[in-house]
């Protein structure tokens, strides 16, 4: 049996990256065991996007309860949806990514936003490289 670390935001917001994880959370799978890191950045639609300092302190809340979640239920996979083309969100996604991707044997990325090869086109170098190595 698989078991999956699942970092991504539910319900609320009720956005599309949202709902979709919370019914994946939802399924009954005979080869998989998925466990489930909440983001939770945005309060509603409107607070997308935007940088708060609880934002950051929740961001090394997320990367904490995963390497938790992945000590204590020994998940092998990481399931992770990447934000949209908004720089902070994309921002956020590296930094979450470079500081927990390692601890995993593969990862899926599952994108339900589109744009994100726009902003990366217009990234300064190294971010893009930061980019790339999360």
């Amino acid at each position: 049996m698989k078991r999956i670390l699942v970092i991504g935001q539910t319900p609320p917001p009720h956005g599309g990256q949202a709902l979709m994880i919370e019914r994946l959370l939802a399924g009954s799978f005979k080869n998989a065991e998925l466990h489930h890191v909440r983001m939770a950045f945005a309060k509603d639609m409107n607070d997308m996007g935007r940088l708060r300092l609880g934002k950051l302190v929740h961001a090394a809340a997320v990367v904490l309860e995963a390497a938790y979640q992945r000590v204590r239920h020994g998940t092998d996979v990481l399931y992770y949806a990447p934000s949209g083309p908004d720089y902070l969100p994309m921002l956020r996604d590296m930094v979450v990514l470079s500081s927990i991707r390692w601890m995993f044997k593969s990862s899926i990325f599952h994108f339900h936003a589109a744009g994100t090869s726009e902003l990366y086109a217009r990234l300064p170098s190294h971010l893009r490289l930061l980019y790339r190595w999360s």
